[in-house]
């Protein structure tokens, strides 16, 4: 067997260096100091010390996974929990806090709160929030701001909104605002509708404007035409007077296109009858006419029966002319009168004077 001697001289060097040994200074670099450090969970409990007078120091609370806990020298508290894995886990990556009594959040400053739905939450829900009793938030500052795509408020008994004023703004003017309910009910001391385009009223049931003020007036003013259309009865009843007048004027776009008559009264089927409890008076500035197509009749039942003209006067039967009278017939001008018969003329009395 044979017998291994170790050299007289080693070896100062393995291969010829080419470039000096780096060297590492610590002074400008973090100091770390590990207080605990677990083997079963690979866990570190960790003071960090970075360089210079106003360097930060930090305690870490490291694991198990990948979670951290990180209080620093500048009043900072810092909570991270590990990505969400389902392989490990359905609950994996949450932050979960459970307690048995009640709590404070209070920031004297600005909280900001950024959440994200996650892969396969219900419904795509970012935000879920279950509260068991009444819900207050009490904004004493400027306003509150809630900006979503679609907003939706559900009340099981009750939505009121109250303020000093209340704005509804769909896409500054352009959008739809549309509702929906059993009863639409509002009380108010004034209101004042704009509508710079079209309005439109569809009613499937009655209509009933009350008004109970005996000062108010209902004002419709348009520089427009008023068009309706009523396939049912239309009934017009004033304990007042009443007054109507056309003035006629001529409309560019007119909505009667017949401008023969300022005022045109025409029935389809039927008569048209004025009984008025007091006098019956048609003052035409001009010619005034009563024409019809079969009997007319003109009758005084309580008192006289006048008819009077500054001009020539005409009476014109094609079938023939009656005078009939109770009393006395009286016809007296200061010139002369003539009765004229094509073929005869006859006059049948008791007596006859001739002066």
């Amino acid at each position: 067997m044979s017998q291994i001697t170790g050299a007289t001289e080693n070896p100062t060097n393995i291969f010829q260096q080419t470039t000096a040994d780096e060297t590492q200074e610590l002074t400008d670099n973090p100091k770390f100091s590990v207080i605990y450090k677990g083997h079963m969970t690979r866990s570190t409990i960790l003071e960090t010390k970075y360089p210079g007078d106003s360097g930060v120091q930090k305690l870490t609370v490291d694991g198990p996974g990948d979670n951290f806990i990180m209080m620093d020298s500048r009043s900072r508290i810092n909570i991270r929990t590990g990505p969400r894995n389902p392989a490990i886990g359905a609950g994996s990556g949450a932050l979960n806090i459970n307690a048995g009594g009640g709590g404070i959040w209070k920031f004297e400053e600005r909280l900001n709160m950024e959440l994200n739905m996650g892969g396969d939450t219900e419904d795509e829900q970012a935000l879920n929030m279950h509260v068991n009793g009444n819900m207050v938030v009490d904004a004493s500052g400027d306003g509150v701001v809630v900006r979503g795509h679609d907003i939706t408020i559900i009340a099981g008994n009750m939505l009121t909104l109250k303020g000093m004023q209340v704005n509804i703004d769909a896409n500054n003017g352009a959008g739809a605002i549309n509702m929906y309910g059993g009863i639409v009910q509002t009380v108010t001391d004034t209101k004042n509708d704009f509508v710079m385009g079209q309005s439109k009223l569809r009613n499937f049931g009655e209509i009933t404007d009350v008004q109970y003020d005996p000062r108010g007036t209902t004002n419709i003013i348009t520089t427009g035409h008023i068009n309706r259309k009523i396939v049912g009865d239309y009934e017009l009843w004033s304990a007042g007077i009443m007054s109507i007048k056309a003035a006629g004027t001529v409309s560019m776009i007119p909505l009667v296109l017949n401008r023969l008559n300022t005022l045109k009264i025409s029935t389809g089927i039927g008569n048209v009858s004025i009984d008025p409890s007091g006098s019956f008076l048609v003052d035409a500035k001009l010619s005034a006419e009563i024409k019809s197509l079969t009997k007319m009749e003109l009758e005084s039942t309580g008192g006289s029966f006048k008819l009077k003209g500054s001009g020539t006067s005409d009476i014109d039967a094609k079938g023939g002319l009656n005078i009939d009278s109770v009393n006395d017939i009286n016809i007296e001008t200061p010139a002369r009168v003539k009765i004229k018969g094509t073929t005869e003329v006859a006059i049948d009395s008791a007596q006859i004077y001739l002066n």
